[in-house]
């Protein structure tokens, strides 16, 4: 996909030089036409380079991103598991405890 780009960015900006060369060729010897066309290709080469490398950046955060969202995922299913673990083998005084726990932890916590 990124080989694809680079090679559709080269091709417009190959026929965008090639049409305004043409277009000023009457003007220009054909060295500094070819000095012209060389500019614009290290021109070329820099914003495909820029492009490529923005394009790793935002890949690679998404790609944490994606990552993370996983791992929090995997945890919150291990944490419902032990709780649903813990509901089968409680004794009824020790789910009370539970709730009362979970409460006074929520009431904590909504005072940060």
């Amino acid at each position: 996909m990124i080989t694809n780009l680079q090679v559709q960015l080269s091709t417009y900006w190959t026929q965008t030089t090639a049409g305004a060369i043409n277009s000023n060729s009457t003007t220009m010897t054909t060295s500094s036409a070819a000095v012209n066309t060389s500019r614009i290709h290290d021109a070329v080469d820099r914003l495909e380079k820029a492009i490529l490398k923005y394009i790793q950046h935002r890949t690679q955060h998404v790609k944490n991103m994606a990552e993370d969202k996983i791992r929090l995922a995997q945890v919150q299913a291990e944490e419902y598991k032990a709780l649903e673990d813990f509901k089968q083998i409680a004794t009824p005084n020790q789910w009370n405890i539970h709730l009362m726990l979970k409460s006074k932890m929520k009431q904590w916590n909504t005072k940060k």
